[in-house]
């Protein structure tokens, strides 16, 4: 009977062990990467529930031209990285979709773009290394358009 009791223990003992290794990591935050004047980006993530996450990004190229875009949807982080697949505007197959991976690295924010063309602006591209800037996102931000957009009504947002 004791002997029952004690292996009874240590299992409780070793399932509170394991739940007390489980450590939710917490991505969301402001990212940043490159100048005005070089080209780079804006990523804003807005924690919904358990893995899921709103996005606000903002890309652009610098000097001469500055040009820019955008995207905004939801995501779902698996094993510390997500993709984004869109069929871009004015594409004509779905072989033209773009595609964006995201893998998190402490508090860095690797973003290679695999499409050459994701209907940015002229030369727009989210490759970078984007490091977290702030802890915490905003219950909103300010778009190119200078409309005010807020993370708790994203599916209301238009599409860019």
């Amino acid at each position: 009977m004791i002997k029952k009791i004690s292996q009874l223990l240590i299992l409780q003992f070793l399932i509170l062990l394991s739940c007390a290794n489980k450590h939710v990591v917490n991505y969301e935050g402001e990212y940043s990467f490159g100048s005005g004047t070089k080209g780079g980006g804006l990523i804003v993530l807005n924690h919904i529930n358990n893995d899921e996450y709103a996005y606000y990004m903002e890309f652009f190229r610098g000097e001469p031209s500055y040009n820019s875009g955008s995207l905004h949807g939801k995501m779902t982080v698996k094993d510390n990285k997500f993709s984004i697949i869109f069929e871009a505007e004015f594409m004509n197959s779905k072989d033209d979709n773009c595609h964006i991976e995201f893998k998190f690295n402490k508090d860095t924010l690797i973003v290679k773009q695999i499409s050459d063309f994701c209907g940015f602006g002229y030369g727009v591209n989210a490759s970078g290394k984007y490091h977290k800037t702030k802890d915490k996102s905003p219950n909103s931000i300010i778009d190119r358009q200078g409309d005010t957009l807020y993370f708790e009504q994203i599916d209301s947002w238009y599409i860019n």
